[in-house]
C-alpha cells in the first residue's frame, strides 16, 4: 500500500506540471500573431533553435497529448541534438524499434506478477518514446521544427501501421490476462460480473486443444465470447478517436494553416482569432485527453493500481460516448470557423 501512495504522490505532482504547462501553453497561444502561414518559422537548423515547447504553436502541437508534449517530445528533441542519432538511423528504423518495445511490454502485461506488469508499463513508455523520436529525427533530417501535418506520406502511413501494432499487442495481452485471471460473463441482474479467479480455478479454466478444427474454434470464441467483445469494444474505441482525431486535426489544419480559404489579410485575422478563441481551445483541451495515445495512458495507469479489468469493464461502452461527443463539437465548430474566414476574406 505504501508503494501505491508513492506512485499516487508522483502522478499527481505530474499532474499538476501538466496542468502548469497547460497554462503557459494558453498565454503563448493567446500571443500568437496573425501570420500568414507562408512565413511563419517552421524550419531551420535544429543546432540553432533552443527547444522550448511553446513555439513555434501549431495545429499539431495544440492537439498533442500532454505526456507526448511535455515529456517525450522533449526527450526526444535533446536526444536527437547531443547525440548523432538522426545521422546514422531513420525515422521509420526507429518506429520498428518501437515495435519491439512494445512487444516486449505485452509480454510483460501476461504475468501474473504486479511487479512485472509495473515494469511493462515502463517498457511500453520507452516505446511511447521512441514514437516521438521517430518525429523527431524525421524533423531533424528535413531542418524542421515545428510540428505540421503531413498527410500522404510514407512516414506518415509507416508510423501509424507501427502504433497501431503497439497497441493492438498491448491490448491483446492485457485483456489476455484479464481472461485468464478473472470470471467473466456470470449475470447479476442486468449486468456482468467479473471475479478474480483462484490458481486452482485458472488451470482448470485452460483450454486444452490437441487438433485445430472448426468445431474447436468455435468452441473457443464461444467460452471466450465476453473477453472477445471487451477487446474489439476496446480496440474499436481506440480507432473511433484516431479516426476522428485524424480528421479533426487535418480539417484544423487546412482551416488555420493554410491560405485556401484565407485569401487577404482580413481571411489571416479571423484565422488567428478562430485559433486564440475559447472555443477552439475547449476543442484542443479535449482532443489532448482523447486522442488515441492519451486513452492508452490511461490503460497504463489502471494497469500500475492492478486495476486493468475494472477500467476497461467500466470503459468498455461508457467510452465511445465523450468519444463521439468532441468529434461532433470539433465538426460542428469547424463549420462554424470555415464560414467566419470565408466571410472575411
Amino acid at each position: 500500500m505504501a508503494n501505491l501512495g508513492y506512485l499516487t504522490l508522483f502522478l499527481l505532482a505530474v499532474a499538476i506540471y501538466f496542468l502548469w504547462m497547460d497554462v503557459a501553453l494558453y498565454i503563448n497561444l493567446q500571443k500568437v500573431p496573425p501570420t500568414s502561414p507562408t512565413v511563419q518559422p517552421l524550419q531551420t537548423n535544429i543546432s540553432d533553435y533552443t527547444y522550448t515547447p511553446f513555439y513555434p504553436i501549431t495545429v499539431k502541437l495544440l492537439f498533442q497529448g500532454p505526456t507526448i508534449h511535455y515529456i517525450d517530445t522533449p526527450l526526444g528533441f535533446w536526444t536527437v541534438e547531443y547525440t548523432n542519432i538522426a545521422q546514422w538511423i531513420s525515422a521509420n528504423g526507429v518506429s520498428i524499434v518501437g515495435v519491439f518495445f512494445a512487444a516486449c511490454a505485452a509480454k510483460m502485461f501476461l504475468s501474473d506478477s504486479l511487479k512485472v506488469r509495473q515494469l511493462g508499463v515502463l517498457m511500453f513508455k520507452i516505446r511511447d518514446f521512441m514514437d516521438s523520436l521517430d518525429g523527431t529525427v524525421a524533423r531533424a533530417r528535413r531542418s524542421q521544427v515545428a510540428l505540421l501535418v503531413e498527410p500522404g506520406t510514407f512516414g506518415y502511413y509507416f508510423d501509424g501501421i507501427c502504433d497501431a501494432i503497439g497497441d493492438t499487442m498491448i491490448f491483446l495481452a492485457i485483456i489476455t490476462y484479464c481472461n485468464r485471471n478473472y470470471s467473466i460473463g456470470a449475470k447479476h441482474g442486468n449486468r456482468l460480473s467479473y471475479l478474480r479467479l483462484d490458481a486452482t480455478s485458472i488451470s482448470n479454466a485452460l483450454p486444452t486443444i490437441n487438433k485445430p478444427s472448426c468445431r474447436s474454434y468455435f468452441s473457443f470464441c464461444r467460452k471466450n465470447q465476453p473477453a472477445i467483445t471487451l477487446f474489439i469494444c476496446i480496440a474499436c474505441q481506440a480507432l473511433l478517436s484516431s479516426m476522428l482525431w485524424n480528421f479533426s486535426l487535418i480539417k484544423y489544419h487546412n482551416l488555420l494553416e493554410t491560405d485556401l480559404y484565407a485569401k487577404n489579410s482580413s481571411g489571416i485575422l479571423a484565422q488567428n482569432t478562430t485559433l486564440k478563441s475559447p472555443a477552439m481551445w475547449m476543442i484542443v483541451y479535449f482532443w489532448r485527453i482523447l486522442n488515441p495515445h492519451s486513452i492508452t495512458q490511461l490503460i497504463l495507469i489502471a494497469i500500475l493500481y492492478d486495476k486493468a479489468f475494472e477500467y476497461l469493464t467500466t470503459i468498455q461502452y461508457l467510452g465511445y460516448i465523450p468519444i463521439l461527443a468532441i468529434g461532433f463539437a470539433s465538426q460542428l465548430y469547424a463549420r462554424y470557423a470555415l464560414s467566419s474566414i470565408l466571410t472575411m476574406s
